[in-house]
């Protein structure tokens, strides 16, 4: 195993170049159609603080993971605080994503003790169909989740509206069936830390997936951004964003609330 923060570093700096490049390279109409947001380098860090480090192996899903921007991060905590193996599963539904993912895989797996497979895939449809059917008996559990999901509306026909009925899951927008099916793919007591727009927290809108959510997910942490600009500021994009972190099964007994400019 690795520990040496200095080996690290230099793959999040590639990864980063890797981010800005893709960012670059793509299509503003595709990016709304796939609700593509990438993370910034610092935020990725500060979702990266909130995950606890353990010495035992882990077991990590990044849906919707661009270019490993969070999974980057996590290694980099993990290898600087001495954590144990990760085997991490990184799903990606853009095919221009895969190439520059897979190398981050590879840079990370020689900088910690780290084995990446990358899903190239719709992650509704990928954990929508582990949760239905016969896949339920076999679906992978997961000790940690991170993620930043794609911002979209999800229409009442579309085929991701009905994978999530499917799987017993109501909601209205990509990132809240995101963070939906992530939290059933958590094993007990596994920890949940995600950037996503603050709107859930408000209205009938997002009622039952909010229910659902606190039933499964015992939050301890809440991190407001103090402008609609700052989260993903290198992107342009005006979106009111928080950060949460929680367990599954576990009762929240206080959430630490904080802020930032």
């Amino acid at each position: 195993m690795c520990t040496v923060a200095s080996v690290v570093v230099p793959v999040l700096a590639e990864v980063e170049q890797r981010r800005r490049r893709s960012g670059a390279e793509l299509d503003p109409d595709r990016r709304d159609l796939l609700g593509q947001f990438f993370t910034p380098p610092d935020v990725a860090m500060f979702i990266a603080d909130l995950v606890e480090v353990t010495d035992r192996p882990v077991r990590l899903l990044d849906p919707g993971a661009g270019v490993g921007s969070l999974t980057a991060a996590v290694v980099d905590r993990w290898g600087r605080h001495g954590g144990g193996d990760i085997v991490a599963t990184l799903v990606e539904a853009d095919e221009n994503l895969l190439g520059a993912l897979v190398d981050t895989t590879r840079d990370l797996a020689k900088a910690h003790s780290f084995v990446g497979e990358v899903v190239g895939g719709d992650f509704i449809e990928w954990g929508s169909n582990w949760l239905t059917g016969f896949g339920v008996l076999d679906a992978p559990k997961f000790d940690l989740v991170i993620m930043n999901p794609p911002y979209r509306k999800i229409h009442s026909e579309s085929a991701e509206r009905g994978l999530l009925s499917a799987a017993g899951i109501e909601a209205p927008n990509l990132y809240a069936g995101f963070v939906a099916l992530a939290a059933e793919l958590l094993d007990d007591g596994g920890q949940l830390v995600a950037i996503i727009p603050r709107s859930f927290a408000n209205g009938p809108y997002f009622r039952r997936f909010r229910k659902r959510l606190l039933e499964v997910i015992g939050l301890d942490r809440i991190h407001v951004f103090d402008a609609r600009h700052l989260a993903f500021s290198d992107t342009g994009v005006l979106q009111e964003n928080v950060i949460i972190s929680g367990r599954r099964g576990v009762a929240s007994r206080g959430v630490v609330v904080s802020s930032s400019r």
